[in-house]
């Protein structure tokens, strides 16, 4: 009895001090604490030995990516070299630099960008997905003061990345997407320290618009206490990028224009309950929707409009 005690408080103190490390380790090198699971076996005194087949599978063997980088004999200005190339990267004005040259965060957008159009060009391959092309737009959003003097956070407290897929489905696009979130290192790692928005929409879709007219009865100020609240309801419609609501008192008629992120979302939208309580709602008559679509050819926003119909009946998109 005295022995199997002893064995007992030796494993304890050996797993205690295990995990007393382990918390130290983590606390020094900042490793999440959800790593570290050393926990004390108090059920059984001697330990289990684990089978060969179910041991721990080896460490994988990491790759290495590297750059050197120097200053020049002009101030704001360094040089980086990868592998047999080189860039040239200048300061940014909180810094006193040139700013003429890329610098370092046109870099960290570069890095984002690149590893994601590469990455769902290889996955579009591998999976025999028609692509037409890969778009990207980024924004950072930071604080240059703390780059200047370090009084505030100069962390990026967001970023913005916007993708136009050349997919045949929206489907494709999305699955692509998910391969760049789940594959990309330059993502992951960036997603650790700050938060990311990221959309897509196929390539050559634009934005939609939906403008919805109708007559009311009453009076105005009346029929404005039952509109602010639609007007509420529609804040958190998926795709809605804003709202506008025009009055003629005169004619006791008014309209709203819906600004969406593309037709797929203003569909939706149209066949939602909500539309469906707006089109049954009793203060509005004779309700007409007339939906838009936006086509960016050569950088130029072209609007084309589809025959006004009843929002009874589901709109028949053109083109």
């Amino acid at each position: 009895m005295d022995r199997f005690a002893a064995n007992y408080k030796q494993e304890v103190i050996a797993n205690t001090s295990i995990f007393t490390i382990a918390l130290v380790l983590s606390i020094l090198f900042n490793v999440p604490s959800s790593v570290v699971r050393a926990t004390p076996n108090l059920q059984d005194a001697t330990a289990t030995p684990v089978p060969e087949e179910e041991a721990a599978p080896a460490t994988p063997t990491l790759a290495t990516a590297a750059a050197e980088i120097e200053l020049t004999n002009q101030f704001g200005r360094a040089i980086v070299n990868f592998r047999d190339d080189y860039l040239i990267v200048d300061s940014v004005p909180p810094l006193g630099g040139p700013n003429l040259e890329i610098n370092p965060l046109d870099l960290l957008l570069g890095a984002q960008g690149a590893c994601g159009v590469l990455i769902m060009e290889r996955v579009a391959v591998d999976q025999n997905i028609p692509l037409a092309g890969v778009k990207g737009k980024l924004a950072v959003e930071f604080n240059p003061r703390g780059l200047r003097d370090g009084a505030v956070s100069p962390a990026v407290q967001m970023m913005h990345i916007e993708w136009e897929i050349g997919t045949e489905t929206h489907e494709e696009a999305q699955m692509l997407v998910g391969e760049w979130l789940a594959r990309c290192p330059v993502y992951n790692t960036l997603v650790r320290a700050t938060e990311i928005e990221a959309t897509h929409k196929l390539m050559g879709e634009g934005t939609a618009l939906l403008n919805i007219a109708f007559t009311y009865d009453g009076p105005t100020e009346a029929f404005q206490n039952t509109i602010a609240p639609l007007a509420a309801e529609l804040e958190p419609v998926e795709g809605l990028l804003s709202q506008t609501w025009a009055l003629d008192e005169t004619n006791s008629r008014s309209s709203g224009m819906l600004l969406f992120m593309d037709g797929t979302t203003m569909q939706l939208f149209l066949e939602s309950e909500l539309a469906a309580a707006m089109m049954a709602n009793p203060t509005l008559g004779d309700i007409e929707v007339t939906p838009y679509t936006s086509h960016p050819i050569r950088h130029t926003l072209y609007v084309t409009p589809y025959t006004s119909h009843p929002i009874r009946s589901r709109p028949q998109q053109r083109g």
